[in-house]
């Protein structure tokens, strides 16, 4: 590709903490206010909660997809992983 032949780097963009609502109601992946209210991220977006295995499951799916293309990394926005995470990653996308 033409990146690759410039020498220049690429990643890929994997969305991090929310997802399109009505394109995910599934499940329910997401954050809550005290009053039990979804939080809003950015148009049509709910901010998910990163302590729900369903949610975790599904950005993991992402992460793995991302791997199987053609760049040499991936970004996670707006995500910290932990290094059991991350070690979990990387072995199941191997």
């Amino acid at each position: 590709n033409n990146f690759q032949r410039l020498g220049i780097r690429t990643h890929a963009y994997v969305q991090g903490m929310n997802l399109v609502y009505d394109d995910n109601r599934e499940r329910d992946y997401y954050c809550r206010d005290h009053r039990g209210r979804l939080i809003p991220y950015h148009r049509g977006r709910k901010l998910c909660c990163p302590n729900n295995p369903w949610f975790r499951e599904k950005l993991l799916r992402r992460v793995e997809r991302a791997c199987g293309e053609d760049v040499d990394g991936v970004h996670v926005a707006r995500i910290r992983c932990t290094k059991a995470m991350l070690s979990r990653t990387i072995t199941s996308a191997s």
